[in-house]
């Protein structure tokens, strides 16, 4: 063999090596893009699950007003049920009803609508209700002033 067909020889070696480089690289990429997509979905259905996202995705389910009997008093609290089973329910971003009676005779009482909110103990926007305790479940209208509220609140 001469020198050329040596040098010839070697060049399409070299040719087929960089080939399969290149098929190696798209592979890695591939790979490399696929866990990128699969790691932000996960982190948006966790971010979803937990409740951080809220603010932003409009919920078709619709906020429920719940009577509690606990002992000598009833409260009212109200939000949106996400899990309903024969014990308990939960209520996402749960708030009540604080009713102060009027300052003088004749007048309206004074109805306010709270979340359960506290910035030093940070609890989660879920809450968990027996059902023994409950005394009745009612779907709000849209219209309601509470769903206004809660709406006012959740912004």
């Amino acid at each position: 063999m001469s020198d050329l067909e040596i040098k010839k020889e070697i060049v399409k070696k070299r040719r087929v090596k960089k080939q399969g480089n290149k098929i190696g690289y798209l592979f890695l990429w591939f790979i490399l893009g696929v866990l990128i997509i699969a790691s932000m979905v996960a982190l948006f259905f966790n971010l979803k699950a937990s409740g951080y996202l809220d603010k932003f995705f409009i919920s078709d389910i619709p906020t429920s007003l719940i009577s509690l009997n606990l002992g000598n008093i009833n409260t009212f609290y109200y939000g949106q049920i996400i899990k309903n089973n024969e014990e308990f329910i939960i209520l996402k971003n749960p708030g009540y009803i604080n009713i102060q009676e009027a300052a003088e005779e004749g007048e309206d009482p004074i109805i306010s609508f709270r979340q359960m909110k506290d910035e030093s103990i940070k609890p989660l926007p879920e809450m968990k209700i027996y059902k023994h305790s409950i005394i009745f479940i009612q779907d709000l209208s849209v219209d309601s002033p509470i769903i206004q509220a809660y709406k006012d609140a959740n912004k």
